[in-house]
């Protein structure tokens, strides 16, 4: 797992938190199924939910 990675977009929607700038992280090996969420823990605790879906693609 990899903390502190830049986030720009968020470090400017909150300005008033130093961290926020650096709030992304990057994980390798998370296998996600369709319509199921994944579910981040730090330590015990649920801290977001994050719903993953494959999209289409319009060609043509």
């Amino acid at each position: 797992m990899q903390w502190g990675l830049p986030s720009p977009y968020f470090g400017e929607q909150r300005k008033d938190n130093p961290k926020a700038k650096n709030a992304r992280f990057k994980t390798d090996g998370v296998v996600v199924s369709d319509g199921r969420p994944i579910e981040i823990y730090l330590g015990d605790r649920k801290v977001a939910e994050i719903l993953i879906e494959r999209g289409g693609s319009n060609v043509g």
